[in-house]
């Protein structure tokens, strides 16, 4: 990345807000659980990850002297607080907050793919694919950790090569990889209720190569 701000790094400072926006989400709708404490659990996620973003344009909160390193931390940031979160609520009442952690993962792809459906071609998954990818965080652009290998307009199917995630997650990576695919057929449904979306991880013990395939069968 460049020493100056260009439109990738509004790019990229987008989808962190919207992770610490479904960062709320999760906290919001697991709240209304009894034994969840939402306030603790925040302050305690906050003061072990670091704070929330402040509601400011990027030029005003961004290092300009470290502009990949900034973002890069925030990545780290948003990703551990989540998964800390996510362990905190499942730790107090693990099947109840479960399927509220899908529903508001599956409420927000919904959401997003609702809101970009009028700006892809519903009909071209690798322009679904594409817009999906303004939406979700997936490291950094430099990071590359998926490769297309067959793409049509009805066909789409990529690898995932290695994790970008772990580092974040730990021992829940596989949480994560449960809610992304959540959040992503949510997505990919509300921009077409054609698309198919599927994963094949490579194995139990080794699941990379991740193997996705997108399709829109009408």
């Amino acid at each position: 990345m460049s020493r100056f701000l260009a439109p990738i790094h509004f790019w990229l400072f987008k989808k962190i807000q919207l992770h610490e926006g479904l960062e709320h989400d999760v906290l919001s709708i697991t709240g209304e659980l009894p034994k969840i404490n939402r306030s603790e659990i925040q302050k305690e996620a906050i003061a072990q990850f670091g704070p929330f973003l402040d509601d400011k344009d990027l030029a005003e909160i961004i290092d300009q002297g470290n502009i990949h390193g900034w973002l890069q931390e925030r990545i780290r940031v948003t990703e551990s607080r989540m998964a800390f979160i996510i362990d905190k609520v499942m730790e107090a009442q693990p099947d109840e907050a479960y399927n509220l952690i899908s529903q508001a993962f599956a409420t927000a792809g919904a959401r997003d793919g609702d809101g970009a459906k009028e700006n892809v071609d519903g009909h071209n998954v690798q322009d679904i694919f594409k817009t999906a990818n303004d939406y979700i965080l997936e490291g950094m652009p430099c990071d590359r950790a998926n490769a297309v290998t067959v793409a049509t307009d009805t066909e789409l199917q990529w690898q995932t090569s290695h994790c970008l995630h772990e580092k974040h997650w730990g021992a829940q990576v596989g949480m994560f990889y449960s809610l992304r695919r959540v959040y992503l057929e949510a997505f990919f449904t509300a921009v077409n209720p054609s698309v198919q979306y599927g994963v094949e991880p490579n194995s139990i013990d080794n699941p990379f190569p991740m193997k996705h395939n997108m399709s829109i069968v009408e």
